[in-house]
């Protein structure tokens, strides 16, 4: 091993041009890489901006083939929601795909319902 490391480093110092494009293209990789990781550290790593968040509590339904669907629908939340008499609050979200026109041009997009 100790043999390839010095044939490594010969062949460097044989090419410095090379050499010195391979080590700025690392020291932009992990630069990118630890600003993105920090970023969303910093995004995700917050508490959220409640009183007890630990209370926080997730309700789901579940597919009749299997497996939780995100959210649940709108009038399956406003029964829980008018008939609850144990959470302080509640929200929901669905994400979506929708059509969204203009200039006579239409597009499919995917959107986030947020209902409380």
């Amino acid at each position: 091993m100790y043999n390839d490391l010095c044939y490594a480093i010969r062949m460097l110092l044989k090419s410095p041009g090379f050499t010195a494009v391979a080590v700025l293209m690392l020291a932009l990789g992990i630069g990118a890489n630890t600003a993105i990781f920090s970023m969303l550290e910093a995004i995700e790593g917050k508490t959220l901006p409640v009183r007890d968040p630990q209370q926080l509590v997730t309700v789901g339904v579940t597919r009749p083939g299997g497996g939780e669907a995100r959210g649940i629908p709108y009038a399956m939340f406003c029964k829980l929601r008018d008939g609850n008499e144990v959470f302080s609050g509640m929200f929901t979200q669905v994400d979506d795909g929708v059509n969204l026109s203009a200039d006579g041009k239409s597009e499919r997009v995917m959107v986030e319902w947020v209902w409380r």
